[in-house]
């Protein structure tokens, strides 16, 4: 993220006319311009981030009303045993349907905020192991899924191990060896992320810390 926002003032730098060749000239590239675009940038982030809350806000409300309405019995029901689902009259392709068309529009809207935001995007973006679609999945499973809160600690945890990633010098692709280490731990032993299995994660240091 810091990298493209980087690339959005170098744009604007270019397009007002404040481009490389230009940076050197005091009489128009002064401080006070460089203050004055800061805190543009600043502004925009800024609104980006509360826009981004909103949303995520309003997903977490969203949640919670399904997972305690009838339509969420039934979801329940289907990933725990589709066939007595089935069994007992649901529409497990009918509710199915229902609940990738309710996740799809919520991931829209979050990668639309995320493309305006960043101005450009590619397949190699979304797509990439290191990148958006694997972390997101990563994120889930790290955190814990079905919980209201294993997406937000996940999202912490895998920000903060990234960061620490990608201050390693000479490391290259070989991280991408580093998160497939960390999915096989989390699905070993603890399978139901962070927040789901944080009764067991809480005797296990508990316990070293009275042996």
């Amino acid at each position: 993220m810091a990298q493209f926002s980087a690339g959005r003032v170098l744009i604007e730098l270019r397009t007002s006319g404040l481009g490389a060749d230009r940076l050197t000239s005091t009489s128009t590239c002064n401080p006070a311009t460089l203050r004055r675009m800061a805190w543009t940038r600043l502004k925009t982030t800024a609104v980006a981030g509360a826009a981004v809350l909103l949303v995520t806000l309003i997903a977490i409300i969203v949640t919670w009303m399904l997972q305690n309405s009838k339509l969420g019995y039934y979801f329940v029901a289907i990933r725990e045993d589709q066939d007595a689902a089935e069994s007992l009259g649901i529409n497990t392709t009918l509710y199915k349907t229902i609940a990738l068309s309710l996740s799809a529009v919520i991931t829209g809207l979050a990668g639309a905020f995320y493309t305006n935001y960043m101005g450009y995007i590619d397949p190699k973006i979304v797509f990439a192991l290191h990148d958006i679609s694997i972390v997101t999945i990563m994120v889930v499973m790290v955190g814990g899924v079905a919980t209201y809160w294993g997406p937000f600690v996940g999202a912490i945890i895998m920000v903060f191990l990234a960061e620490i990633i990608r201050t390693i010098p000479k490391l290259g692709a070989a991280h991408h060896t580093f998160f497939g280490i960390l999915l096989i731990v989390i699905i070993i032993f603890v399978p139901n992320g962070v927040v789901g299995d944080w009764p067991k994660l809480k005797r296990f240091f508990m316990g070293r810390r009275a042996g």
